[in-house]
């Protein structure tokens, strides 16, 4: 079965807040730098991202909706969703999702990963003004294929990111692997290939995840979770596979850039970079607390070592050998 993955882990807003969810059917916490909690939500959170200076979106995966949150005034708005498990284009009072999770921001539009409905919607202002919602690439049914966006398939994709302005990353978690999404412009078109994750055997079920290292093309992932864009290429939070690893910039290698090791630590879920171009890691622990793995060093040597703490344990204290 796909793993149910902690909403998020942003950084310290203005050196003030850390925002997090633990993991559905956990809520979103926004957390003060030293340690007090200040906001606890009764959402169900299964992703969240920046949304202006100020303010986060995050998908709520028992509501089946999207809402925007501002840090300070702690005021929360229904962005899209109508409240009902479904599958609806349309505006976003009436649009319908299916435990929607991963979340990436345009200046102009907003993407989700719908898992529940195995595609990926985009929230756009429509021609009266009005956020519209629409299917972008996937369909309702799990499956896998490559091709133009409305034909290709997804088993449970439950992040996304920004390669580029015209290409998107996802993890399609339930088939172990890495998805590009490229904006054709001049067809005014998604099209979508298999970056990595191809060699993993299949079955009805959406494959076997795997552990290889090497050429993209020959490298195998198991539930692939969370992603973010570095300097160093796309880093990838391996679930099934307790580590992290890097896609490189080139998209052509993989390679494993450090095992989850620290007693008590599983299931990395989250990587994100935060404040000082350091990597965060969000990883369940074996009695399911959340703990944040804190990687510093140098992109250009890649001199990477971890410090771990509790989510709300500031400064993160311990160390964990790479």
């Amino acid at each position: 079965s796909v793993l149910s993955p902690p909403g998020g882990v942003l950084q310290l807003w203005k050196q003030v807040f850390l925002v997090a969810a633990p993991a559905a059917p956990n809520p979103l916490c926004v957390v003060r730098r030293d340690g007090q909690e200040r906001f606890s939500s009764a959402s169900s959170i299964g992703g969240l991202s920046s949304y202006g200076p100020d303010e986060i979106i995050y998908s709520d995966v028992s509501a089946h909706c999207i809402f925007r949150l501002h840090l300070f005034s702690l005021s929360i708005v229904r962005m899209a969703g109508s409240g009902s498990a479904g599958l609806r284009d349309g505006p976003w009072h009436t649009a319908q999702f299916r435990r929607p999770t991963g979340l990436a921001c345009q200046p102009n539009a907003v993407f989700v990963c719908d898992s529940g409905n195995h595609c990926i919607r985009q929230l756009k202002v429509g021609v009266g003004g009005d956020l519209q919602v629409s299917i972008i690439a996937g369909a309702a049914v799990p499956g896998l294929g490559d091709g133009i966006a409305s034909h290709c398939r997804f088993n449970s994709p439950t992040r996304i990111a920004f390669l580029t302005e015209l290409q998107i990353v996802v993890s399609d978690t339930g088939n172990h692997r890495l998805r590009l999404l490229e904006h054709d412009t001049t067809r005014g078109v998604w099209r979508c290939r298999t970056l990595t994750g191809g060699q993993q055997k299949q079955a009805a079920s959406g494959g076997y995840g795997g552990f290889r290292d090497g050429l993209a093309s020959d490298s195998q992932f198991h539930h692939p979770i969370g992603l973010v864009v570095c300097p160093l290429g796309v880093l990838v939070a391996d679930t099934g596979n307790a580590c992290v690893r890097l896609l490189s910039p080139s998209l052509r290698t993989v390679r494993t850039v450090v095992m989850v090791c620290s007693p008590g630590l599983q299931m990395p879920t989250l990587v994100d970079i935060c404040s000082a171009g350091e990597v965060g890691v969000a990883s369940l622990s074996e009695d399911g607390e959340l703990h944040i793995l804190s990687m510093a060093g140098s992109w250009q040597d890649d001199n990477i070592t971890l410090v771990s703490g509790k989510l709300v344990e500031f400064p993160l204290s311990g160390v964990c050998d790479q």
